[in-house]
Parts: C-alpha cells; structure tokens; sequence
C-alpha cells in the first residue's frame, strides 16, 4: 500500500516541497526531514516512524486465521484464496489484517524453510482439515498465501499483520485432525523432548505445547518469526499469546511460571524486538509488533508473561486483550496500555456457552454490536475480531464507528464468555468481571439476593427503547415474589417470553454505563429460583 508523504528538503538556499511514496506513512509526517533522501536512515528515524505507525487508526482487526488453503479455496489462484474470508472488505472499516499461517507451533502455510510446510492431504478412513488441502499446490504455484494476503491487503489500503501463534495445540487432541497434525510437525515428532507434557498426558492444557523454558524452542521460535520479517512485506507481526496458554512445564503442572521461565520469556521478546528493528532498517520502513494477551497482567504474569515489563521496555506497539476467557473489565486494559503510549484492542471472539439458546443469542449481530459499543465507552481504540469470517458481513460497516453504532439496535450480556475453561494456570480467582449464564446461574432466596453488574455503550432512550430480559429456571409460576431491580430502582414486570421476565424500561429508569441489577424475593420460595441469564435489548424507536 502506499500513500503521499511529503517532506521538505533544502536545496542551495532554498524549501522545496517534494511529495513520494512510502509504504504505510501517514500525514503526521509531514514535515519531518527525510533520512532516507540522505541515506542516512538510523535507528532513531526508524523508532520515530514506529511510533507514528503504531498510533496510526484502526477501527477494526480482522485476524483470519488462514484456513483458507486447507480446503476452503476451491481453485489455485488468487481468487480461489482471497474469495472465502477477503473480498468484501475493501471499503469495509477494517483497516488491519493480521493472517495467520501458523497452526500448532512449527507448522505453516506460508513458504516456511524453518519449520513444516503443511502439504499433509487426508489420511484413508479419516476426516480431517486437511481432506482438500492445497497449501503445497498455492506455494508451488508461487501464490504463497503470505504474499497473495500481504498484496490484497496493501491494495486495499489495509495493513497486513502476520500472526504467530505462540503455542498453538490443536495438534494434541486424540481424534479428527490432532494426530494428523501433530504426526506432520518435523520438529516436534522428532524432539517430543521439546515439549511439555508426554504424548496425551493430562495436565493444565495440552501436553504438546513446545516448552519455552528450553533455549531451543526459543530459538526455533526466533528463526521462525525472523524468516518472515526477511521474505515478507509485512507491517507488522503478531504474537498471540491466546492459542493457547500454556508455555511451560509449570504451567502445564497448573503451577505459576517459575522466574526464571518468565525471565526467559522476556528475553526472547527482546530478541524479538532487536530483530524488527535491524530488519526495519534495511527495509527502511519498520515493523511494528502486536501481541493479544490476557486482560490481566496478574494473571499473565501467572502463565510467564511480564507483559507491564514488556510495556516499560517497549517491546510491544498494540495490544489486543482477551479471547474465550475475560478476566477484567475493558479500563483496566486501556489504562495499562495507555499509560505506556500503547494502543489497546478488544478482541471479541465467539461464545463457547453450553446452553444452545443463551449461545445463539450472543453469536448474533447484535451481541457483536452491544459488546463492541461497551468496548469504546470503555476507551478502546478500536474492535479486535476474532474467529469472524464471514467478509460481506454488516458488522464490518458497522462495529468500527462508535457514534454510529450507538444508534442501532443492540442485545447486551452480563457475560458473553462465561467463566470459560481453564487450560493453563487456573483463572477463575482472577476474573473480576460478571460470569452469569447458563453454565454459571445464581441461586437466590430468602437469606440470599444475587447482583449483577452490566457494562454497556453510550445509549440515548429519547430515541432508543431498553427492554431488560431475565432468564429463570422454573420460575415463571413465582414472579410476584419476586423484586427485580435496576440501579437500586423497583422495575415493573412488563411480562414473559418462554422461561424469560421482560421489564420494559421506561425514560425515568436510571439506566447508566454501568448498571447494577439485583433479585431478591419477599418471602422464601420452595425451592431456590435459579437465575440463568441476562440481557438488554436496545432498539430504535
């Protein structure tokens, strides 16, 4: 992608303008003296640039996790890549793309000759991922996937991420394509040394997570992340800390990351950072890093990430927070990411609640809306998607703008992820966010009220109307005993849709950014009622 950017030079005497095309710059730099017309392109204008590119706007993430060639692409070509996830985001609010070709740790779709190019086809008698893949076709066609997305994108005018992730393990499962996949990966069926646990051993996580605590896989992951930054004409890269979370034989025995594996850890994102920047400098244009990690940086600190010591060093430009399991409330994330100079994203991933009929409600559109609008009165700077593919989706054109959003309809949740499955270090002390669903009721009775908190966007009712829906388990017979409140205010029933209580709430109703909704009961019920879900409905007048 390129767009003008001007500097002024002086010439014998006298300012002229000079207006050229550098990949990716922006209008902050207008005039900034050019190093490069000089040839003398140092680590200082590099880091400058670094830091206008990384304050640079983006509405929307779109991290695709690059399936594409494993059967979704129906011909070699680059249509036959770019038609499933890509086109149709062209004049969408997307404004970054972060492709992933890397799944479970030392397998690739891209051109890798550090690791395993992914060519398996299905094995006879099993279904896998892998039944039409033609990862080895697009390469030995020279359609590298890599290269056709970072082109795509840079036509588009979008920036182009490839993402890392850091200890993928879907190659540890014992059915469909685990095996497949595992029996693939060169290095680690060679080196099982090299990873946490032995083949299908119990622990926090999966046992064929690459041990970062041995120098070995460090390096292999260094070589790795390197080669791209030399072959390939990324803006940046991506480290995802969220696929999956376990990096350590600690952590895989549900133990804390030992200081040493966390030194460690740190060690290589240096390493990590050295590199970006010497190859920023012989491509004379930097290479930015982002990293999606947990939205606490106790709990990150657990499994081996320092990542406020990241943050101090300048080891990281975005962030991104969370995945299927959310531990705090947005602020926290932005004040810690901002206070370093650091962008921050929420990436908001689909919900993996049992209960089919709370699930679909939180797949839907408008949750995706209600929880984006959340994000930005929280202060995001922009909406991290994950596990979303569909390109020609509204929420493109829609998600990004937080004052157009605010105006459409929307269905909030006390919780869209629920307390979610623990495969690392536990977590469930370090959520401080509300877990009510299905999965997670609350019991109330006479001697025990429940309470809930719900966050939400910048909601005008003059043009909007606000419909609150509580879900019951066999309550519906006992709704006058039962007090319902919003912000300390008595809600009157407005009346009932299946195992749901609707209160329609009216203009003098103290709905704010966060609400607090409580139940209680004014006499003992038979039994305890069992309080299952939550949800607000916004909808235009």
């Amino acid at each position: 992608m390129f767009r003008i950017h001007a500097f002024q030079i002086r010439v014998i005497g006298f300012l002229t303008t000079v207006a050229f095309f550098l990949p990716m710059a922006t209008s902050a730099q207008t005039a900034k003296v050019s190093a490069k017309a000089t040839k003398s392109y140092t680590l200082a204008n590099l880091s400058a640039e670094r830091k206008i590119a990384a304050a640079k706007k983006r509405r929307i993430i779109f991290n695709n996790d690059g399936n594409e060639s494993f059967g979704q692409a129906k011909t070699v070509s680059k249509d036959g890549l770019l038609s499933p996830r890509s086109y149709g985001l062209e004049n969408s609010q997307v404004d970054a793309i972060y492709y992933c070709t890397s799944h479970a740790w030392g397998n690739f779709n891209h051109d890798s000759k550090t690791g395993t190019v992914l060519r398996l086809k299905e094995e006879k008698g099993k279904e896998t991922l892998f039944k039409n893949n033609l990862t080895g076709e697009f390469i030995d066609a020279g359609l590298d996937p890599l290269k056709v997305m970072v082109e795509f994108g840079h036509s588009a005018k979008k920036e182009v991420f490839w993402s890392m992730r850091m200890n993928d393990t879907h190659d540890g499962g014992q059915t469909k394509y685990g095996p497949v996949l595992f029996g693939a990966n060169k290095i680690k069926t060679a080196h099982p040394e090299y990873l946490v646990g032995s083949q299908f051993e119990k622990g926090s996580g999966s046992w064929s997570a690459a041990n970062y605590g041995l120098k070995v896989v460090r390096d292999y992951t260094y070589t790795f992340i390197e080669e791209v930054c030399q072959n390939y004409d990324v803006d940046g890269i991506e480290l995802d800390f969220f696929r999956h979370r376990v990096f350590f034989k600690s952590t895989f025995k549900g133990q804390n990351a030992l200081p040493e594996e966390v030194a460690a850890m740190t060690d290589l994102m240096r390493r990590i950072r050295k590199m970006t920047e010497a190859e920023g400098l012989k491509r004379k244009r930097p290479i930015l890093i982002s990293m999606r990690v947990p939205d606490s940086k106790q709990y990150a600190l657990a499994i081996g990430l320092d990542i406020e010591n990241w943050l101090k060093e300048g080891l990281l430009d975005i962030m991104s927070v969370s995945s299927y399991i959310r531990l705090k409330p947005w602020e926290e994330s932005v004040k810690l990411g901002h206070q370093y100079g650091v962008q921050v994203y929420p990436s908001l991933d689909e919900s993996r609640i049992s209960d089919k009929v709370s699930e679909t409600l939180r797949s839907s559109d408008l949750s995706y809306r209600a929880q984006a609008a959340e994000a930005w009165a929280a202060g995001v700077d922009g909406i991290y998607m994950f596990n979303f593919f569909n390109p020609k989706s509204r929420l493109w054109s829609e998600i990004g703008d937080p004052a157009a959003l605010a105006k459409l309809d929307k269905d909030y949740f006390a919780s869209v992820r629920g307390i979610g499955k623990n495969a690392a270090v536990p977590h469930k002390s370090y959520v401080k966010v509300p877990i009510l669903n299905p999965d997670s009721p609350i019991k109330i009775s006479k001697d025990k009220n429940g309470s809930v908190e719900l966050r939400i966007g910048k909601e005008d009712l003059s043009i909007q109307t606000a419909t609150l829906a509580l879900r019951f388990k066999d309550t519906l017979a006992d709704t006058k005993n039962l007090v319902v409140q919003l912000n300390g205010q008595t809600l009157d029933l407005s009346g009932t849709e299946k195992d749901w209580l609707l209160f329609k709430l009216k203009s003098g109703d103290p709905l704010k950014q966060i609400n607090t909704i409580s139940c209680s009961v004014k006499s003992a019920p038979e039994k305890p009622l069992i309080w299952t879900d939550l949800m607000l409905s916004i909808r235009a007048k």
